[in-house]
């Protein structure tokens, strides 16, 4: 079947022993047990396997030894760290670390995933969870957990994005065409889409109903947001996909909502520990943000109350980069923006070399890698239209340079006095927010010093203006920058 949804009658003359007791969903149409590439002759000695074992071949004693090292769980090869306690990612090293244990003779990509987890910046280290106690604890084939075991005990691991019995070699779990050259999620996202690819095929996740919060209120563990529990493999058919893991934000937000990440005193509190000002991104996307990237939805700029201003429609998208031109029709993936920031690494947010929250770039340079530079910072063509413009004869300095149907250009290029950033003017956390156009009002006290979300704001917003409809004015007569 398309994702291995069901698998055939264990046959004695071709599996591997294990699968007479343990018939893993999946399995059989996965990457692990498709996977060409052979061992090397030093991994050949220590595993006492045949010369030029594949991977398919050596089956379920990739990853399991039934008599494995003390301190391993799950029967885990080499799941230990040197102090003897349980550590699962050291397995997935084996094969994605700096000493791999497999010739890469299959033309493939091997990921490093282990040099990009020790990086110095981010928060995704696998390697944390080791403490004495395996952090990680999965309740059944699907890899998932209590909701009260993510609650209580804070971690990451390769298992909790990635189910080895279940990865397939496709772009997309919903195309067929196997990729002959790398894996899953490396480079290989469908623009405008958020279906998840054969890397993350088979895990668990949430689905989050956008439309209970009661209020625009990320930081309020008890803002109303209900969720629903995802798990399983999807069926060829599609008919079981609202009860399984189709899009890659339900893995993020498995722990970046308050479905996971709750505390006696707010979001991002977990006994009685608060490292960091955190959000329920959930919320951010929800169905009271005014504004928001199209993670989840496909309007990247939707009003949900009638005391917003409507948006003329901008119908000209030659102001984005391609891949992402269908505004207002398309989604993206969190790994769009939170991804590594090492050349040629894999997509998703395995580790950072300077970045603490996982993005690809940091700043404005982030932002241009959709915006396109010469319609956001400095003009070195034609002026497309912007929803940031103003209508003939409000704007004069700006209409004087030729550049009052794009105001973004106009502020970013003034030599003196003028926007030096983008969040200047839009939030810094740009998931989604509770004005349009993801714009960061310091005429709202409740987050004009809030610095997750208002780090340079200096908008000052009187008026809030349609599309296409800004003047002097609107930013200016009650102590804004054009006071």
């Amino acid at each position: 079947t398309l994702t291995g949804a069901s698998e055939p009658p264990f046959d004695i003359n071709r599996d591997i022993n294990c699968a007479a007791c343990h018939r893993k969903k999946g399995w059989s149409s996965s990457v692990h047990a498709q996977e060409a590439n052979t061992y090397t002759s030093d991994a050949i000695s220590l595993r006492e396997f045949p010369t030029n074992t594949k991977v398919w071949e050596a089956s379920c004693l990739n990853c399991h030894d039934p008599h494995t090292e003390t301190g391993a769980n799950w029967l885990l090869r080499g799941g230990a760290d040197d102090n003897q306690n349980s550590a699962i990612e050291q397995t997935c090293f084996a094969c994605h670390g700096n000493n791999p244990v497999i010739n890469n003779d299959t033309g493939k990509t091997i990921a490093n995933i282990e040099a990009l987890n020790a990086l110095g910046s981010g928060a995704h280290k696998a390697t944390d969870s080791s403490s004495g106690t395996e952090l990680h604890n999965p309740q059944s084939a699907d890899l998932d957990e209590t909701q009260a075991n993510l609650q209580q005990h804070r971690h990451v691991t390769c298992s909790d994005c990635h189910n080895p019995h279940r990865m397939v070699a496709k772009s997309l779990i919903d195309n067929s065409t196997i990729d002959s050259t790398t894996l899953g999620n490396n480079g290989l996202h469908n623009p405008g889409s958020n279906i998840i690819s054969g890397d993350l095929n088979g895990v668990s996740g949430i689905e989050p109903d956008f439309t209970t919060a009661a209020s625009f209120d990320p930081y309020n563990p008890a803002s109303g947001m209900t969720y629903t529990a995802l798990k399983g493999v999807i069926a060829s058919d599609n008919s079981n996909a609202s009860t399984v893991v189709t899009k890659e934000y339900q893995v993020c937000m498995k722990c970046h909502t308050d479905y996971s990440d709750v505390g006696a005193t707010g979001i991002g509190t977990v006994n009685g520990v608060n490292n960091m000002k955190k959000a329920n991104i959930a919320m951010e996307f929800s169905d009271k943000a005014m504004s928001y990237h199209p993670v989840v939805r496909s309007s990247s700029d939707v009003t949900h109350s009638t005391n917003v201003v409507t948006d003329m429609n901008i119908t000209d998208h030659n102001n984005f980069v391609s891949g992402f031109q269908n505004v207002g029709t398309q989604t993206m993936y969190c790994s769009d923006c939170h991804t590594s920031d090492v050349s040629g690494a894999p997509k998703g947010p395995h580790g950072s070399q300077g970045n603490n929250n996982l993005l690809s770039a940091s700043g404005d340079s982030l932002c241009v890698s959709c915006h396109k530079a010469d319609q956001y910072q400095n003009a070195t063509g034609a002026v497309q239209s912007s929803g940031f413009s103003c209508q003939a004869g409000t704007c004069a300095n700006a209409e004087a340079a030729g550049q009052n149907t794009n105001l973004h250009i106009f502020h970013a290029s003034k030599a003196a006095g003028g926007v030096n950033t983008c969040t200047d003017c839009h939030v810094a956390t740009p998931h989604g927010w509770k004005y349009k156009s993801l714009l960061a009002n310091t005429n709202d006290a409740t987050y004009a010093s809030d610095t997750r979300y208002y780090v340079n704001a200096k908008a000052k917003i009187d008026t809030m203006q349609a599309s296409g409809h800004w003047t002097r004015a609107s930013c200016g007569a009650n102590g804004g920058c054009h006071n």
